[in-house]
């Protein structure tokens, strides 16, 4: 059976940390420029929404920007969860809590013993 000695573990696990890390960088882009579509999406399904009342546009064509709105708003949806995976990776692997600064500790048996006392 194979298995890895704690210094190659640990330089397995610096190595994630850090193609993660890099990673947050790149995501903050995808969920600004996400954001900044999801706007433009807006504004064009506002502008063709008044066209439509007044008769300009198909149903069908109204319903393509609708589609187009909708389609935005779920990849913007997705670069948020994407990003927050990333930091529960993150999370995962420093057992550190950068959201809330505050270290991630397992409870022992000792915290819950005296827990139930109380």
């Amino acid at each position: 059976m194979f298995e890895l000695s704690a210094e190659e573990e640990l330089k397995s696990i610096e190595m994630n940390l850090r193609s993660t890390c890099r990673s947050l960088d790149n995501l903050l882009q995808q969920i600004s420029i996400a954001e900044q579509s999801q706007q433009n999406a807006q504004m064009t399904y506002d502008l063709n929404e008044e066209r439509y009342r007044n008769g300009e546009l198909t149903g069908m064509q109204m319903n393509q920007f609708q589609t187009q709105l909708s389609n935005s708003k779920m990849s913007y949806t997705q670069a948020i969860i994407n990003y927050k995976v990333q930091l529960l990776n993150i999370k995962i692997l420093t057992l550190y809590d950068f959201e809330k600064d505050e270290p991630v500790v397992p409870i022992t048996y000792e915290e819950t013993k005296n827990k139930k006392k109380k």
